[in-house]
């Protein structure tokens, strides 16, 4: 990952990140009031916590990247935002705890879920959207070397909600397709937002082959573009008291 040096054009190309942080908003009106200050953690440059500051008058916005904060100071300055690490945030009580386009890069799902759990007020509610199993899948086919993360199955992040101590009121996942017109757009994309797959893992003449693959895939696809499939995911939690 490499979001932090690519802080200044995050949002210019993050529009399946925008779209998946709207898609995630639409669940907030189904929360219950909060206890106390909500924590959206990997904030970055503010995409999910522009919803946020208009359903919530204490959001607390914070990542791990100084330069994503320092943007994000700039794109929504109605939040206090702050430095700090998602998977081991400073301690509360908070009132919520809330993310999106983040979860799929954490490293240990339910320990992390389980200091949440601890920091969270008694009733505290979770909202999270990230993308699941079958995201970029016709990249995994081609070259399963072309992912830096392993996308898990909802069930999977089911079940680390629950062992961490949450009750987990509801869960949907969608399916969305995009399309790009080329390989190379494709990966352009996909180094835009820090999330440099590719070059990360393969040889030069590797990632060409990977996109001379792509673009042959383009010239029998009925839409004429590089197809590209995201699967969207959004939880949404209560602690146990």
């Amino acid at each position: 990952m490499k979001f932090s040096d690519k802080a200044d054009h995050y949002e210019s190309h993050a529009f399946i990140q925008a779209d998946l942080a709207a898609w995630t908003a639409q669940w907030l009106d189904r929360l219950d009031p909060l206890p106390g200050p909500a924590l959206e953690i990997g904030a970055g440059t503010g995409l999910f916590t522009r919803h946020l500051v208009s359903w919530h008058p204490d959001i607390i916005a914070t990542d791990a990247s100084a330069a994503m904060v320092a943007l994000g100071k700039e794109n929504v300055p109605s939040a206090t935002w702050d430095l700090q690490d998602g998977w081991t945030p400073r301690p509360g009580p908070w009132g919520g705890i809330f993310s999106s386009s983040l979860l799929q890069w954490c490293p240990a799902p339910r320990q992390v879920f389980t200091n949440w759990c601890s920091q969270l007020a008694p009733g505290a509610s979770m909202l999270h959207g990230f993308f699941l199993e079958g995201t970029l899948e016709e990249l995994r086919r081609i070259s399963p070397e072309c992912l830096a993360v392993q996308f898990l199955h909802s069930g999977k992040w089911e079940a680390s909600f629950k062992g961490a101590g949450f009750d987990l009121l509801d869960v949907e996942v969608c399916q969305v397709q995009y399309g790009f017109p080329s390989g190379i757009d494709l990966f352009r994309f996909l180094h835009g937002i820090g999330a440099t797959l590719g070059p990360r893992r393969l040889t030069p003449s590797a990632l060409r082959r990977v996109i001379e693959e792509c673009d042959r895939q383009r010239s029998q696809s009925a839409s004429g573009e590089v197809e590209s499939q995201w699967v969207f995911g959004r939880f949404l939690c209560r602690r146990l008291d």
